[in-house]
């Protein structure tokens, strides 16, 4: 058994092909697989819960050994038929300021603070109408035309909503960085296994998106 840690919202997008090519990779091995916030798993990482895990910058134990596995811009993301994007104050639709989630010291979720931050900086003017600790239930307030929200740009949006373009009044949002961490003590060989299968999806697909 190799036990991995991977973000949610990376899931959709790369989970199923990792999986895949480990399963033909390493037949006779079982994959115990935990889909959860950054936060969660960098600590089970440290407490050896986990094996292998792909975090979100930010969220890795200290001085813990690391290897960029993912990057991607972020967008603003509107319905096409409501336009949010541009009211004034806009209506927005954000995580949690406080994670619910993290067992960290410091519990500021920093989806949260990149959207507010962005637009403090850019003097524009936003009010909150919608939180939620999940990407998919703040593009259900995006296309239901109730606010405007950021996602990671490759995602693969919901019907009815769309990136907001740059020439569209809102400020840049910071690229997101993935890093892959293995435990102390992991299970191999098929720890070393799964994480050159997850090296050669996340390799394929950034040389898909150039």
């Amino acid at each position: 058994i190799v036990r991995l840690g991977f973000p949610a919202e990376l899931s959709a997008n790369f989970l199923s092909r990792i999986l895949d090519r480990f399963s033909h990779a390493a037949p006779a091995v079982e994959v115990e697989v935990e889909v959860a916030a950054s936060c969660i798993m960098g600590v089970k990482l440290k407490n050896s819960e986990l094996d292998l895990v792909v975090l979100r910058e930010g969220r890795e134990p200290r001085q813990w050994p690391a290897a960029e596995a993912w990057r991607s811009p972020m967008k603003w993301i509107t319905s096409e038929k409501h336009q949010q994007h541009l009211r004034d104050p806009m209506p927005l639709a954000n995580s949690p300021a406080q994670c619910p989630w993290s067992p960290l010291e410091s519990k500021e979720c920093q989806w949260y603070q990149m959207a507010v931050r962005a637009l403090d900086q850019a003097g524009r003017r936003y009010r909150i109408v919608s939180t939620s600790s999940t990407v998919q239930a703040l593009l259900a307030a995006a296309q239901a035309g109730l606010a405007v929200t950021h996602t990671l740009a490759d995602d693969r949006l919901l019907e009815g909503l769309r990136p907001v373009r740059d020439d569209e009044g809102l400020p840049r949002l910071p690229e997101c960085r993935y890093l892959m961490l293995k435990a102390r003590e992991p299970r191999q060989p098929a720890t070393d296994i799964l994480a050159a299968q997850m090296r050669d999806v996340f390799s394929e697909n950034a040389n898909q998106t150039r």
